[in-house]
């Protein structure tokens, strides 16, 4: 049976600049079991332990994006490289090639691995074979480096510097069991691969190469969180404002906590009337609200769960003051003034005040309008798929109002809306011209009414006694 896909809400996209994602991959996919592959003290691996740190049930995937605000020179990855230890001590006066794309070939000689005791020896050996090359054709070759990445594979680097504008290089394979090409799985003609160098990126430039491989994600967070230069943070935001995904963002600044101030990130989105991004203030510059926020909200049904005033754990709040981190009273006024969303502690909960984008609605609202729209969609692309015929009549016009119904009474099951009505047209409604066309129009066909947070409470009463 002919069937569209569900889109996903529950992973969250993270662009981070971190060797943990080889460039040629450009994304890896974590779950809440895969921290203990990541290098600890570092931004990835602190924004997992948020992510995926929140009681109760965890978010499907955390996908970490390759940021690239070092430009990454050109590289050649081996094949399987063979460990035995054995095997490598045999060869006494070895050698392999690397040539360039600019056809140059440079041979590395004297590889002498006698009297190794582990494969750990290997790549220090062959990184002194290629810094004893004196003026190589290959420019910087004397430079290059063997070592395993993230993932565990051999991969000769091009020293720092160059970027896309170098030659890429490749080693050239061997037949020959026990040769150095052999041994490194460079066996046969195609063996390896070739990656090009990479030019520093843009947030836009990251996120667009990002969706080459992969767009199953709903929410976005960036590794940028300090600085008052929002150039590349509002192109981000002006991309996801076109898409069916939503963005956090976290800003240090102090501009955010002037009221005087209106250039501030919150601010600008405001003015730019940006309903898929919402910013979180805080002092902290290394602490992660957004990851703990993200993955709190992420992993609940769309529409069932506030972003907001939902207790979260490892985050700071927002300020410095006293035991509790407050903010002062005149910083919080600014972001309330401004809407901007902040971190705060009170009866031992910690958790975002308010939970709204830089318009002024929910996020979660945002989110459940996205499901609402794409789970209709797929049900009335599955309704023309599977039936033999779908057109102009009263059994298409009731089915379709069947879906609407579904969703729209799972919407009140979510908290996601109050009510609904439905008004479909008739038949008589449709012109001849509309008809022809083969587009059916259903416009306005039904309304619903939100059900909306209470983030404060100011209550009045008399008793008397």
């Amino acid at each position: 049976v002919a069937s569209a896909t569900y889109p996903e809400f529950d992973r969250e996209l993270f662009l981070v600049d971190t060797d943990e994602v080889p460039i040629d991959q450009r994304i890896r996919v974590l779950t809440k079991d895969d921290g203990d592959d990541l290098t600890d003290d570092t931004v990835e691996k602190d924004f997992w332990t948020a992510f995926f740190g929140q009681t109760g049930k965890k978010p499907e995937a955390l996908v970490l994006g390759r940021l690239v605000k070092t430009a990454i020179p050109p590289a050649f990855i081996c094949g399987t490289v063979d460990e035995t230890v054995a095997t490598w001590e045999l060869i006494e006066s070895g050698s392999f090639t690397v040539t360039d794309s600019d056809s140059h070939s440079v041979s590395v000689t004297g590889l002498d691995f006698d009297g190794i005791t582990a494969f750990s020896q290997v790549v220090p050996i062959l990184n002194a074979a290629l810094a004893a090359l004196v003026a190589p054709t290959i420019v910087g070759l004397d430079d290059a480096t063997f070592a395993e990445d993230a993932l565990g594979r051999l991969v000769l680097s091009m020293p720092s510097g160059q970027d896309d504008t170098d030659p890429t290089i490749s080693i050239t394979y061997s037949g020959t069991p026990g040769t150095v090409p052999y041994l490194l799985g460079l066996t046969a003609s195609g063996a390896g691969t070739s990656v090009e160098g990479n030019a520093i990126e843009t947030l836009l430039e990251s996120y667009t190469a990002v969706k080459d491989f992969t767009n199953s994600f709903y929410n976005i967070a960036v590794e940028d969180r300090t600085g008052s230069t929002y150039t590349e943070r509002l192109a981000l935001a002006a991309q996801v404002e076109t898409e069916r995904k939503q963005l956090t963002f976290v800003d240090t600044d102090a501009a955010a906590v002037n009221g005087a101030v209106s250039t501030d990130l919150q601010s600008r989105l405001d003015l730019l009337d940006y309903e898929r991004s919402l910013v979180i203030y805080t002092e902290h510059t290394t602490d992660y609200p957004d990851a703990a926020a993200d993955g709190k909200f992420l992993r609940a049904e769309p529409g069932t769960r506030q972003y907001g005033h939902s207790p979260l754990t490892g985050v700071y709040p927002s300020g410095s003051i006293g035991s509790e981190y407050d903010l002062s009273s005149t910083h919080r006024s600014a972001l309330e003034d401004k809407g901007c969303n902040y971190v705060v502690q009170a009866g031992g909960s910690t958790f975002v005040h308010r939970g709204k984008v830089a318009k002024g609605i929910e996020k979660r609202l945002v989110m459940f309008r996205d499901w609402l729209e794409s789970y209709i969609q797929v049900d009335v692309f599955n309704l023309d798929m599977n039936e033999d015929f779908v057109g102009f009549d009263e059994q298409t016009l009731g089915a379709i109002a069947g879906i609407f119904e579904k969703y729209l009474e799972e919407g009140i099951e979510r908290k996601g809306i109050l009510s609904y009505e439905i008004t479909m047209p008739s038949l008589d409604d449709f012109t001849t011209a509309e008809k022809t066309s083969g587009d059916m129009v259903l416009s306005n066909v039904f309304t619903a009414v939100g059900r909306f947070e209470a983030h404060t409470f100011q209550i009045t009463g008399s008793i008397t006694v």
